[in-house]
Parts: structure tokens; C-alpha cells; sequence
């Protein structure tokens, strides 16, 4: 795991594991690029809409760990620090893009 400007920057293995063991993982991609493909089980804010009430309503408690991903990770990046000043603890980043997450054989709904 890398560490960027605060934000523990995870790679597609690292993430896949961090999901499964129970973070909440949200999507912060546009709508038509969600439209093509998506992790399931993944929340979707997109990043222009992204705020502290849109994060409040998922009712999730500051200290979870919530995971963010984009196409290539710059978003997410973007996102996990807007959370992080939002006084969430635990917020990573996917630094992977989908296409290595479904290269990993993980799921992803097209």
C-alpha cells in the first residue's frame, strides 16, 4: 500500500480485500461512465454531486473504512480527501482502474 498526501492508495488486490472484508466502497465515477460497467455492491456519488450531507444520508460511521474508486484513481483521490476533511478515519483509494480490477478476475457488471 502507498500513502499519497495522506490517503493509503490501494491496489486492485488490496481494495478487492479491504471490500470484502466488510468497507464500504464508493463509486465517484459520472453516471454514463457507471452506465458501462461498475463493481457490485458499490455505492455511486459522482464526484460533482460528492458532499458531507450526500456521504451523512449513507449513515456511515466516521470510523469505517470507506474505500473510493474512479476510472484510473484521481478522482477517488480527490474524494477521499474531501471524506478525510469530513472527519472520516479510515478512507483509502483504489489507485487501479477497473479494467486491472477485471484483469484480476474480479467481478464487474457490464
Amino acid at each position: 500500500m502507498e500513502i499519497f498526501e495522506d490517503i493509503p492508495q490501494l491496489s486492485v488486490e488490496e481494495a478487492h480485500q479491504t471490500f470484502t472484508e466488510g468497507a464500504t466502497f464508493i463509486d465517484v465515477r459520472n453516471q454514463d461512465e457507471r452506465e458501462l460497467n461498475a463493481i457490485p455492491g458499490t455505492i455511486h456519488i459522482p464526484l460533482p454531486i460528492l458532499d458531507e450531507q450526500s456521504v451523512m444520508s449513507l449513515n456511515i460511521p466516521k470510523e469505517a473504512t470507506v474505500l473510493i474508486h474512479c476510472a484510473r484513481g484521481g478522482r477517488s483521490h480527490t474524494a477521499a480527501k474531501m471524506l478525510k476533511s469530513w472527519g472520516y478515519q479510515q478512507v483509502m483509494s483504489m489507485k487501479a482502474s477497473l479494467q486491472d480490477w477485471k484483469d484480476a478476475g474480479y467481478e464487474l457488471q457490464e
